[in-house]
């Protein structure tokens, strides 16, 4: 079979667009907006660009020290260090796996010999012969790596080794190859295997690790060793966090380049304590190359490992400074944070925000030192060591006070505000944006991604409590008299806080085919497969504190749903043969297109596993279009129960679609809620069960509730001031007066939403980060037109649910009288717990199917005609052609017209048109389900656009309408 090819990725990726926007996101300026765009930090006027060359697109930065342009084949080799065939597949692998079907590549993937060995009871290993790394081996280690730094690390290469035998009692000799390393981080009598390009197992110990070990260079090993041997028990030494003088900097006191230790201390200039062995080799090779040979690198088991008293109390013994930098990601913030909490003169390392916008060889982001020195290095002309530099120029502690003494010698406290901000940061506090205040922002308290949003009133106070209650729970740094200083600061008061670092959370916890709901005990994602319990620990995204639901959630053990929507036989039957094609073939569009003709029950039937359920029930009986039928004892067809099967499916995914907050530009629909019941327009009826329905998003989303009978076309102006960027999920216009006219709409639901709210800024909601919108009425819609027909989608309600009517002997019915208690309202915390699992069902069969399914549309549509065109007219027309020898038969329309006129008061005769009165009857017809003007009546291209019959009489032009009530023989169909 042949290979992937070049021109295949190519054409695959829009011409490499797609693998250069992953890779350099900033790009997207150049494609969408055709302006330069930056990739370097130190780039200040945009000096990259993109342009297209045969269909090829390219990257080129102008302004670097290597402005070659670069196309996405090359930047892959470059960023993954791959080979041209690798790199490749690899574009293959992860933008276009359909090229990968049935062909037989070079594997992206290195894979190590291996082979079966005689069996042995502990793991050993083989180290390569004079310890050599190949340079292809230091480049992948890092940035300018050498053999020195590897020796200082204690890292050798291995040609193999050879695991335990396994429960079979086979043991395996695993071996390097050129494409597949094998390190070892070499301790004597144990270590700690390395492998770079395992997917899966990089990291394994070889003998026995003593306990609580920290790993670090040769140096570190050694003094840390030494300083515990002199001190071996530190519960008498009386140990005090080291004062920092304010304007103290310690890289600029000493020549960093020289170890002035004393016998006693051994003390170096600085450790610096790493995530892992791959970023400490290259912050070693850095701070040699940066004139601090005599800083040095440490690091723990991992960043989750606490850093006991003991510990920390050697690592001061044996160095002037202690720095820890830690991975740029939720998990290494917070434990940097977490330790220099613990320890406020340790010193915080930040890597820069924007390193994220590299991607490593897996895809993600990227997030370490090591990538630093990896992505930085790129352009020539750009330093990583500078930028490493000004780092640790920048880094500082969370040491928020300064201790001095004033011209009388008395000790006093001042407040340090990058630090005080630093640690404020560290404690979870920020600003965060906000559509709901005047300033743009808000402040927000963080903790374990939950997001707390706090009054400007409050923020004061609550960052004041902050500080001295850390002070009581760590009673080394207190004294009165700082706490004094801090109730006294300045520097604690509003204004200064408004410089808290401001922060943009990801709350886009969904996605077109996943979504998240949190409640007070588990997360719970929701995709096409059903509902998942997700550990907070590992969602990486973020959400608000007041849309965490307050209810111990607990999914089915069997994974039992109450009811599933499921395609049909037919349905199914057309996406077997579709499997397998490629979505670009004229075949596959011909079975999308067969497969989009199959509507309402012809594509979707409905399994209901939890009949008992109360709400599912409400919801079911308010589609019950044939109850009267069903209490008659009456059973019903087949096709009368599949007619309000539709009805269910039809609400609860559009409950689905109001309850996930994905949006789909080409789904922008806003949900209409209507009564199916046609009577006298202008009747006010309603207590069919639509507030419920609609009402019942705000039980999971937040919801902005505006009452309709209260809107005014005249008064539209600050429509949406209660809406709060990130925060409204959904806008909810209840019982909407007949006198709106929706198309005043139809921008904020298919388009872009403006909040202007009264005594502040105007401000714009992309489509994508707007509120759905849903709608219920009485009423019919008014001036309902194809534009509209596109964006609503219809949920149809019988009057199963009524209210008292002694005329048709109806005694009141709804779901309180039917089930003996207000639903949700009065719902037990099991009920609770199924209703929610009810709601993330809805989200499921929404996300798995993903289609406006719209209700039987007969009923709904007669109200909208009757609407349009008044029961006034209907009235008259119901009566006119009752009369004999008007259907079916040719009706001159100035006859017509005339009688209908001599209906109407004197004075609105001469007001009305013709173009009405026909407009008016065509929709009478549709109404009546009768045929206006049959095709075959009309003889020319004039008739057909004018959709008029014209007939010659006498030499005379004669205009006639023909109304088809009932099928007529061919023969009968001459004029």
């Amino acid at each position: 079979m042949n290979k992937v090819s070049k021109d295949d990725v190519l054409q695959a990726t829009e011409g490499g667009k797609t693998v250069i926007l992953d890779y350099y996101p900033a790009s997207r300026d150049g494609f969408e907006r055709r302006r330069n765009f930056r990739l370097r930090p130190d780039d200040r006027n945009p000096s990259c660009t993109v342009f297209n060359r045969s269909g090829i697109w390219f990257l080129q930065d102008k302004g670097g020290g290597d402005t070659k342009a670069r196309t996405a084949i090359s930047i892959v080799m470059e960023e993954e260090r791959l080979t041209y065939p690798q790199a490749i597949e690899f574009i293959a692998s992860k933008y276009a796996p359909h090229l990968l079907a049935g062909t037989s590549t070079v594997s992206v993937q290195p894979e190590p010999g291996r082979a079966e060995t005689a069996p042995q009871d502990a793991m050993t290993v083989q180290r390569r012969k004079g310890g050599k790394f190949s340079k292809w081996e230091l480049d992948l280690l890092g940035h300018q790596i050498t053999q020195e730094v590897c020796n200082e690390l204690r890292l050798v290469p291995l040609d193999s080794y050879i695991t335990r035998k396994n429960e079979k009692g086979k043991s395996w000799k695993i071996s390097a190859t050129e494409n597949y390393p094998i390190f070892y981080y070499d301790y004597g009598t144990w270590g700690r295997l390395y492998q770079p390009l395992s997917p899966q197992l990089r990291f394994m110990f070889v003998g026995e690790k003593p306990a609580d070990f920290i790993f670090g260079d040769s140096w570190f090993l050694k003094a840390f060793e030494n300083s515990k041997r002199r001190t071996p028990d530190i519960s008498d030494v009386e140990e005090e966090a080291p004062e920092q003088d304010e304007d103290e900097n310690p890289e600029e006191e000493d020549d960093p380049g020289s170890v002035n230790a004393s016998p006693r201390q051994e003390q170096c200039d600085a450790i610096i304590l790493c995530s892992g062995g791959s970023d400490a080799l290259n912050v070693r090779n850095a701070c040699i190359n940066t004139g601090r040979a005599g800083w040095h690198v440490a690091w723990l088991n991992s960043e989750t490992a606490d850093l006991p008293r003991t510990d920390m109390f050697h690592l001061r013994q044996i160095a002037k400074e202690i720095y820890i930098l830690y991975d740029q990601d939720s998990t290494g913030i917070a434990n940097a944070y977490r330790h220099a909490m613990k320890y406020l003169d340790l010193r915080i390392i930040r890597l820069p925000d924007d390193l994220k916008r590299f991607k490593t060889r897996k895809g993600g982001a990227c997030k370490d030192a090591k990538d630093l020195f990896m992505h930085y290095r790129k352009p020539n002309a750009q330093d990583p060591y500078k930028i490493f530099s000004n780092l640790l120029r920048v880094s500082g502690s969370l040491r928020f006070w300064v201790r001095f003494k004033d011209r009388r010698g008395k000790e006093c406290f001042d407040i340090n505000n990058e630090q005080l901000y630093s640690f404020l940061q560290a404690s979870g506090y920020y600003r965060i944006e906000s559509s709901a205040t005047s300033k743009g922002f808000t402040f927000c308290h963080i903790r374990d991604n939950i997001v707390r949003l706090i009054d400007e009133q409050a923020i004061a106070s609550e960052c004041n409590a902050e500080l001295i209650r850390y002070l009581y729970a760590h009673p080394e740094y207190y004294s009165q008299a700082l706490a004094n200083a801090i109730h006294r600061s300045n520097q604690v008061k509003l204004g200064s806080l408004e410089k808290l670092r401001m922060i943009a959370p990801n709350f886009r916890y969904f996605g077109a085919n996943f979504d998240h709901v949190l409640f007070k005990n588990k997360i719970i994602r929701i995709d096409r497969d059903g509902l998942h319990e997700i550990r907070p620990q590992d969602w990486p995204y973020f959400e608000y504190s007041n849309k965490i639901l307050d209810h111990e959630i607990q999914l089915d053990r069997n994974g039992v749903l109450p009811f599933d929507i499921v395609e049909t036989p037919a349905a199914l039957a057309i996406r077997k043969e579709m499997q397998g094609l490629n979505p670009r073939t004229p075949i596959y569009k011909q079975m999308q297109a067969a497969l989009d003709t199959l509507t309402g029950t012809a594509r979707f039937e409905l399994r209901i596993n939890r009949p008992d359920f109360s709400f599912l029930r409400y919801i079911y009986n308010t589609g019950r279009v044939h109850w009267r039928k069903e209490e008659m004892g009456q059973a019903l067809t087949d096709e009368e129960r599949a007619e309000q099967d539709l009805h269910f499916m039809s609400k609860v995914m559009a409950l689905g679609y109001l309850l996930t907050k994905y949006k789909s530009a080409a789904e922008a629909k806003a949900v209409y809620a209507m009564e199916t019941e046609i009577s006298d327009e202008g009747q006010h009826k309603g207590g069919t069960g639509k507030s419920l329905f609609l009402g019942s998003i705000e039980q999971m989303r937040n919801q902005l509730f505006i009452n309709g009978q209260e809107l005014r076309p005249d008064k539209m102006e600050f429509l949406f001031q209660g809406v709060i960027k990130g925060v409204t999920d959904t806008i909810y216009f209840d019982d909407v007066n007949k006198s709106i006219d929706l198309h005043r709409f139809m921008p904020a639901i298919t388009n872009k939403i403006t909040i202007n709210a009264k005594y502040a800024a105007a401000v714009t909601l992309e489509y994508a980060e707007s509120p759905k919108i849903s709608f219920s009425s009485n009423h019919a819609i008014r001036e309902f037109d194809n534009s509209l027909r596109r964006r609503i989608w219809f949920t149809a309600f019988s009057d199963y649910y009524h209210s008292a009517d002694p005329a048709a002997k109806l005694s009141l019915r709804n779901p309180a009288t039917e089930f003996g208690k207000n639903l949700i309202q009065d719902y037990t915390p099991e009920e609770m717990n199924d209703f929610y699992i009810f709601m993330l069902t809805c989200m499921h069969v929404y996300i798995k199917h993903q289609v406006a399914l719209q209700p039987p549309m007969h009923d709904i549509e007669q109200r909208n005609i009757q609407r349009q065109i008044g029961d006034d007219f209907i009235y008259w027309a119901e009566e006119y052609f009752a009369a004999d020898g008007r259907r079916d038969t040719f009706l001159n329309k100035n006859e017509a017209f005339e009688a209908y006129k001599e209906s109407l008061p004197k004075r609105a005769q001469d007001s009305v048109k013709m173009q009405t009165f026909k407009g008016r009857l065509i929709q009478f017809c549709e109404y009546k389900g009768w045929e206006f003007n049959p095709d075959e009546m009309l003889q020319t291209e004039s008739d057909r656009k004018r959709n008029e019959i014209h007939r010659k009489e006498q030499g005379v032009d004669v205009y006639y309408f023909y109304i088809r009530t009932a099928e007529e023989d061919e023969e009968e169909r001459i004029f």
